[in-house]
């Protein structure tokens, strides 16, 4: 695997200037690590996708 392998073209009006005014209200991507779906929520609700042995 090489760094080359992640390099694609993201357009500047695409990336976050400023940090949310309500840092909870972020937005979270979450994916399945058993059935590999993703799942578009909240950082406030981080909490939801982990289980005890996690961290």
């Amino acid at each position: 695997m090489r760094t080359t392998d992640f390099d694609f073209y993201l357009p500047d009006t695409l990336i976050a200037q400023y940090p949310s005014a309500h840092r909870s209200e972020s937005k979270l991507l979450c994916l399945d690590g058993v059935s590999g779906q993703l799942q578009d929520d909240a950082f406030k609700n981080l909490l939801n996708h982990l289980t005890a042995n996690d961290l």
